[in-house]
């Protein structure tokens, strides 16, 4: 096998266009706070971006036998990599994430290795057979990137509960819609998620009662004086116009490709999420 293709398998076995999100998210987050320390901001993605790689990783070696049912096309562990090579590389990012945390304050590394970290090993190895947990679990990691690089970045917290709510919200709606699509090879695993424990129709509709529930929440900043006119505008037609058709694809049509749809329509969501983060103090 060429070299090419081998870092072809890495890039999809760590989901580099996930990452890609994490570090812009921390971009984002330095441009709010007006963070000028451009070598603290690229050391502050890069550890996201390598704990992101971690958990993508595991998640890929703990579904290595579900995957095969709900995506035989990205197979990678034990097909185009195997196991010595990918565990090999954990061991490389894990020393990585090391050395790169020693440059960050106390409560960074607390944070990392007393809350991330752990909760990342939690969801690959326990919580994501728990119905809705595993989905929480998700949605708080992610969020938690404006938290963390706050915190990494001045030492304290102050603008980030905000695009803490707004990425939580979104990464839960989309870890959801990423079960539903899931459903066949779960349902076979005996993996509790919310589509098998309540059925992808009563899925349905719980989920998009709670996106209706998002969209007047994510208005709450505005009318509260938090943020200008310019996040309403970017806000409904970033975020709320697409929700709104979510919630018809939802109730409407309920096919795997559907649901594979709205997982794509979610994942640009959460880029159309970082413009609206960043036009927030306009």
């Amino acid at each position: 096998m060429s070299k090419l293709k081998k870092i072809k398998f890495y890039c999809q076995l760590i989901r580099y266009h996930n990452l890609l999100i994490g570090a812009s998210a921390v971009l984002v987050m330095a441009q709010l706070l007006q963070y000028s320390n451009h070598n603290m901001i690229f050391l502050c993605a890069l550890v996201v971006m390598i704990i992101m790689a971690l958990g993508n990783i595991d998640n890929d070696i703990v579904d290595k036998n579900i995957d095969k049912i709900n995506h035989p096309d990205r197979v990678i562990v034990n097909k185009s990599l195997s196991m010595r090579e990918i565990e090999i590389f954990k061991k490389i990012l894990i020393a990585l994430v090391f050395v790169l945390t020693l440059q960050f304050n106390y409560w960074c590394a607390v944070l990392i290795y007393g809350v991330i970290i752990p909760l990342l090993f939690l969801y690959n190895y326990y919580l994501k057979n728990y119905f809705l947990i595993g989905n929480i679990v998700v949605a708080f990691l992610l969020g938690f990137v404006f938290v963390f690089s706050e915190l990494a970045l001045t030492e304290r917290l102050h603008f980030s509960f905000i695009p803490f709510v707004l990425a939580f919200n979104l990464s839960l709606i989309r870890e959801i819609v990423k079960d539903m699509q899931d459903y066949i090879g779960d349902l076979k695993h005996n993996v509790k998620t919310a589509p098998v424990i309540l059925g992808i129709n009563k899925t349905s509709y719980c989920l998009s009662a709670y996106i209706i529930v998002c969209i007047v929440l994510f208005i709450l900043p505005y009318l509260c004086g938090f943020y200008g006119k310019l996040y309403l505008i970017s806000l409904i037609f970033c975020i709320e116009i697409p929700l709104i058709y979510s919630v018809f694809l939802l109730l409407k049509v309920q096919k795997k490709s559907s649901f594979r749809r709205l997982s794509f329509l979610h994942k640009i969501l959460s880029v159309s999420g970082l413009i609206v983060i960043l036009l927030s103090k306009g």
